[in-house]
């Protein structure tokens, strides 16, 4: 035991007397092992203590290739803004829904927690989402020609993501619900066949922010048929994909949705 002490001592004493050498000797591998393993040891479980409390972290998602959404929009343009006889700039205004579905295996012990409800596998969990969307944009049409065009937008987004658990080895139905605003722009281009048909791709973007933790992407192309002048049907096919964060008491919960799915998009123009 006096060996034991009187090596930790030669140890930890020794190294910090300074050498009269160019450079430093180097301290022992053994210095940090022998003399600040308690020191060490403590560290690590004040770490592992405060990451206790830290809560829970998980993720979810939801695929849907058959997600259907149908939407509305608005759009005033004043005829003042109007170079010619061509649409000029204006505001739009819009709703848009879309409910996606899909079925998430449960391994044996595996747990999630939604809201306050914890949920233990196995079970086939099924899984629905509804996306709800009000914007207004500010659109501003470029003409190249009599037959191409490029409409850019960006505005601002109420998105409200619903998103409801529904597994098959319990009544619970838990929800978690998220509503943010956020900024959102894109551009749309847009071939005119006929003074009654168009073919028309549309990207939107709104990228995370601290203040929001909600992004989304979406990507349309559709057929836009125009039986008058100021109404517009648009129909075609849509990719999105939005991610939202979900934090309730201490528990973290990522949403990645991807649906794709027919559209379908009823336009007036005043």
């Amino acid at each position: 035991m006096m060996q034991s002490v009187y090596h930790c001592v030669d140890r930890c004493v020794k190294p910090r007397v300074k050498s009269t050498a160019k450079h430093r000797r180097p301290m022992p591998a053994t210095f940090w092992l022998s003399c600040r393993r308690p020191a060490g040891l403590a560290a690590v479980a004040m770490s592992l203590t405060s990451l206790s409390g830290c809560g829970v972290w998980q993720s979810l998602a939801v695929r849907d290739d058959n997600a259907p959404s149908v939407a509305v929009r608005v759009a005033v343009r004043p005829q003042a803004w109007a170079r010619d006889e061509r649409r000029g700039p204006g505001f739009e205004f819009g709703l848009e829904q879309f409910r996606a579905h899909d079925v998430r295996q449960l391994a044996t012990g595996e747990t999630i927690t939604i809201g306050s409800q914890n949920l233990l596998g196995p079970d086939p969990m099924g899984q629905a989402v509804t996306v709800r969307q009000a914007q207004v944009a500010y659109t501003h049409p470029f003409y190249f020609g009599d037959v191409f065009q490029l409409e850019p937008f960006v505005g601002l987004a109420n998105v409200r993501v619903r998103y409801r658990a529904e597994p098959t080895n319990t009544a619970l139905r838990p929800e978690l619900v998220r509503s943010s605003t956020v900024v959102f722009g894109g551009i749309t281009p847009r071939f005119r066949l006929s003074e009654w048909v168009d073919v028309e791709a549309r990207l939107a973007l709104a990228p995370t922010l601290d203040v929001t933790d909600v992004y989304s992407r979406t990507l349309e192309v559709a057929a836009v048929l125009r039986p008058v002048s100021a109404v517009a049907l648009r129909l075609g096919y849509a990719q999105r994909r939005i991610g939202v964060d979900f934090n309730v008491e201490t528990n973290w919960t990522r949403l990645d949705i991807r649906a794709n799915g027919p559209f379908a998009t009823a336009q007036f123009e005043f």
